[in-house]
């Protein structure tokens, strides 16, 4: 009993948890072929809460580090930037990973671009910038149509790693502005818009105001503001959208 007791009081001190948090931001059109996604990253660690001033920001350093990867490169442009925060407490120690992401184009060669007109199926251009709902929200790109109803993409996991995936439309959202998004999809990115919100402590609806961040035929990726004043991205069927 004594040894069990032993191995579980060991088993706990070994244990750690790790919390995500992060935003996306849809950006402009580019006018010039999708390339792929960039990254980079700046993290600050501390030891029983001490440590982590040489860290002023964060998402500035890893924005830096993003930019140094493309110094030396022409006529690349950056759009749609994504910041995600992953904090690891492990016992006394705990860590802070901020990873800031964004869309490269290379518009070296913008004739073919602007004499080439790509299909649109299902509201949907061959690198178009989305988000991917597969155990959270992953920031990715259209990279292949496959039928009216599924295509192929290249996504960002959780730990900044590019995966390729075949997906149908429904768990997608379009996060790239386009003149046809409200014809496809009947609103548009960055329109705003009311939600209901069920609060599970109360248990009471609540009428919020959000906006609207990605879209697919059936239903919409939103961000809103909570009690705490924190921002959240919630899918929502677009029936419970009020505009």
């Amino acid at each position: 009993m004594k040894n069990f007791l032993l191995e579980f009081l060991f088993l706990g001190m070994l244990s750690s948890c790790a919390f995500h948090s992060g935003n996306v931001s849809s950006g402009s059109i580019v006018d010039c072929p999708m390339k792929t996604i960039v990254t980079g990253k700046a993290s600050t660690r501390k030891f029983l809460g001490l440590g982590g001033l040489n860290k002023t920001a964060l998402i500035v350093e890893a924005k830096q580090d993003l930019y140094r990867k493309i110094t030396d490169k022409k006529d690349l442009k950056l759009t749609n930037f994504t910041v995600d925060f992953k904090t690891t407490y492990i016992l006394f120690y705990s860590s802070t990973i901020a990873t800031v992401s964004a869309d490269l184009f290379d518009c070296g060669d913008t004739v073919n671009v602007v004499s080439y007109n790509p299909p649109m199926i299902g509201g949907l251009l061959l690198g178009d910038s989305i988000i991917y709902e597969y155990n959270g929200f992953h920031k990715g790109l259209v990279t292949k149509h496959l039928s009216k109803e599924r295509c192929a993409i290249t996504f960002l996991y959780n730990n900044a790693r590019l995966k390729k995936q075949k997906v149908s439309q429904d768990v997608i959202y379009k996060i790239t502005e386009h003149s046809s998004n409200r014809n496809y999809f009947g609103y548009d990115i960055g329109e705003q818009a009311s939600v209901e919100v069920l609060n599970l402590k109360t248990n009471t609806k609540t009428i919020k105001p959000c906006r609207i961040i990605g879209l697919n035929e059936n239903r919409l990726l939103i961000s809103y503001s909570k009690e705490d004043g924190l921002e959240r991205v919630l899918s929502v069927d677009k029936s419970q959208i009020r505009q």
